[in-house]
């Protein structure tokens, strides 16, 4: 029985969308840096996901690839922002980008478990390359085929 036939528990669909959902443990899981505490679940959890089912599909491949670079990206504004923004402005800036963080993971995560390809709305550090496999999967969807 192929994933396909299984329904959306243990298919690529699932595993895609766990991807970008397990993003949201960057909300609880924290380890403190020099007196800070730095949220790291953000990108901790996708990265084990990933690394885990990678190679049992292209669109997982894809999904944990572009959830990691967004989430790598967003990390990094936060980050910069703290130290680059006077007082209270880093605060509105910081938990704007978060609350923005959060919309764009849910969007993603149930945009994927619908087996949709998923692109984040701001560019991303292109850490992990994702060019090649989203042609390859963006070529089967428009001939009709599902992308995963």
């Amino acid at each position: 029985m192929t994933d396909e036939n299984k329904g959306w528990n243990n298919g690529p669909s699932m595993w895609a969308s766990l991807c970008h959902f397990s993003a949201l443990l960057g909300a609880v899981w924290w380890i403190p840096v020099k007196g800070m505490w730095i949220p790291c679940g953000q990108i901790i959890a996708p990265l084990g996901v990933w690394l885990i089912k990678r190679k049992t599909s292209p669109f997982v491949d894809l999904s944990g690839r572009m959830s990691l670079n967004f989430q790598i990206t967003i990390t990094a504004l936060v980050i910069l922002l703290i130290f680059l923004l006077p007082g209270f402005l880093k605060l509105i800036a910081g938990w704007s980008l978060v609350i923005f963080d959060l919309f764009c993971i849910i969007r993603a995560g149930v945009r994927t478990s619908k087996g949709e390809l998923y692109r984040y709305p701001i560019p991303t550090i292109p850490l992990f390359r994702t060019s090649a496999l989203w042609e390859l999967l963006s070529v089967l969807e428009s001939k009709g085929q599902k992308p995963h």
